[in-house]
């Protein structure tokens, strides 16, 4: 997907806003198995009214999802998440687990963000 960064034939996607089961854009994952509910450290949400963005925060936790997704599953949702500005991490290489946050200094920039904490409903 990216020239410079090999994603894996199968990987866990740690999903917390609008690709959750029952959220607008979970359809997305149609392809992809649900393994579990989860939580990530590290991290808060903030929503920007239609969907909600990560940002790393220290002391913090996001409740979400984890899928089982690969390389066709997680094409579109890719393609989705990096034109929105998010950028994709791996974050427990132990685990295989990725997942879509805004990097702090793209944040800054956004005026209309409200802090919502661990869970977008």
């Amino acid at each position: 997907m990216s020239n410079n960064f090999k994603i894996p034939d199968i990987l866990n996607l740690f999903v917390y806003g609008t690709l959750k089961k029952g959220c607008t854009l979970n359809s997305w994952l149609s392809d992809a198995k649900f393994i579990k509910n989860a939580r990530l450290g590290g991290y808060t949400l903030y929503s920007l009214g239609a969907y909600s963005i990560a940002v790393k925060e220290a002391g913090s936790f996001i409740e979400g999802e984890i899928y089982e997704v690969d390389e066709k599953s997680l094409k579109g949702v890719y393609w989705m998440e990096i034109g929105a500005g998010f950028t994709f991490l791996e974050v427990d290489k132990k685990e295989n687990l990725f997942m879509f946050y805004y990097k702090t200094k793209d944040f800054e920039k956004l005026n209309n963000a409200k802090k919502i904490g661990s869970k977008w409903e």
